[in-house]
């Protein structure tokens, strides 16, 4: 995780560079002198901010403040504390498990120390990208920040997804956390030492849960506290202290709606449309899917099932695209004459755009191989191939929160073209992963 938020950042950092170079040379073309004024010594202030990335401090980052709480990270960081500051009281936990340890400890730190940098670095990207969008729209440059208003959009997202990912601990450390939770020593190691109640505090009688709420005040808590406070203002402290909070809400939302106004930090260029696949790696982005079709018997060939495998990928929320095989298995001629054979080999590609929820439109390009099929010599014949065009649709549905179901009826465009002629009406039901 430490190594690939740094290179993510470093290279959304290049190219938000790069985007700015590129703005600065235009404006170089219209006025010398307020391209100098306004970019400055570009060079040198991206070169502090990839040595911010690289050695994981947010010095050199404008405007830096502590990062986002991050619970489950916090909880994971104190909860391997608590094991090293108790480490001769747990068998084993000596010698090598407890240098595992060390450097378990040492590389959470890091990666908070990261993620903390990360969450200034994408606040100053954005922050930035808003100024140049007001000073160059004075020029009539305010559109020519396309590239740029989508590299901080993507980049906001990757930090958005390595979050979440923190956000959801594994099963062991979950379970881990739930039995020191019972434990009252490690109840009173936390609230000592989490991020928030070093911030707030913690009451004694805080009931310790496994959430993503661990070492926050109860609302009761706060709600007294308030109380407190203010009775000593008088009956209408708490009616004034009303007034004053809803002022300050106001500001905040006139602060808001002026940094994503216009081509702000949330606000893309118009006809950009958002890729929420663009920011995942390979792995997350691939489909695995099987599918079952048969038909019928004919004169030349007994009833078929082609049982076919694909893998496809995401090239954005709407369109997908893949290959597949698929075997071709005889099952005989009627239920009174049921004989499994091999009847042949397919080969397919395909192409899946979403239309509304749950429905596609289908396509793809098959060849598939008739013959028995004996031996890899075979297919080298290439009179033994047939194509197929499908176009059609599909419907997806939900089977459990891993697997999805798929049912596509689609129109075999060659079939009349075809010798022996196949069926003009293709039905696929399958599931995909």
């Amino acid at each position: 995780m430490n190594g690939q938020v740094t290179a993510q950042s470093e290279k959304y950092l290049r190219r938000f560079a790069d985007e700015e170079e590129a703005l600065q040379t235009r404006l170089s073309k219209i006025d010398r002198t307020a391209a100098t004024c306004l970019f400055g010594n570009a060079s040198s202030r991206y070169a502090e901010l990839q040595a911010a990335v690289s050695n994981a401090s947010s010095v050199g980052i404008p405007g830096a403040i502590p990062g986002a709480h991050l619970p489950s990270l916090d909880s994971l960081k104190n909860t391997l504390l608590f094991l090293q500051v108790n480490e001769d009281k747990i068998p084993g936990l000596s010698g090598t498990q407890a240098k595992r340890l060390s450097a378990s400890i040492a590389n959470v730190e890091a990666l908070e120390g990261r993620m903390q940098v990360v969450d200034n670095l994408k606040n100053w990207m954005g922050q930035r990208q808003a100024y140049l969008s007001q000073q160059l729209g004075k020029y009539g440059m305010g559109g020519q920040l396309g590239k740029m208003n989508q590299t901080v959009y993507y980049y906001k997202q990757q930090v958005g997804d390595w979050k979440a990912s923190l956000q959801d601990p594994s099963k062991m450390q979950q379970k881990a956390v739930m039995i020191l939770s019972q434990v009252p020593a490690y109840k009173r190691f936390l609230s000592q030492h989490s991020y928030l109640s070093r911030l707030f505090g913690q009451p004694e009688e805080y009931q310790l849960t496994d959430s993503s709420m661990k070492g926050l005040q109860t609302r009761a808590a706060v709600q007294k506290m308030v109380q407190e406070k203010t009775s000593a203002g008088g009956s209408g402290a708490q009616q004034q202290i009303a007034q004053q909070v809803q002022q300050a809400a106001g500001v905040m939302s006139q602060l808001k709606s002026k940094l994503s106004g216009g081509a702000g930090a949330d606000g893309p260029n118009p006809g950009f449309t958002p890729n929420s696949q663009k920011t995942k790696s390979l792995w997350k982005r691939l489909v695995y899917g099987a599918n079952l079709q048969f038909e019928p018997a004919t004169n030349l060939l007994p009833t078929l099932c082609d049982v076919a495998l694909s893998i496809g990928y995401r090239l954005n929320d709407k369109a997908t695209v893949g290959v597949g095989a698929a075997f071709k298995a005889g099952l005989g001629n009627g239920l009174s004459h049921i004989q499994f054979s091999g009847q042949g080999l397919g080969i397919r590609s395909f192409v899946d755009l979403k239309m509304r929820k749950g429905f596609y439109l289908s396509g793809g390009y098959e060849e598939n191989y008739l013959p028995t099929f004996r031996s890899l010599g075979q297919l080298r014949i290439p009179s033994c191939w047939q194509e197929s065009g499908l176009v059609g649709l599909s419907r997806e549905y939900q089977i459990s929160k891993k697997v999805k179901g798929k049912a596509q009826l689609l129109c075999d465009i060659l079939s009349f073209y075809q010798t022996p002629k196949a069926q003009p009406i293709v039905f696929r039901v399958g599931w995909s992963f």
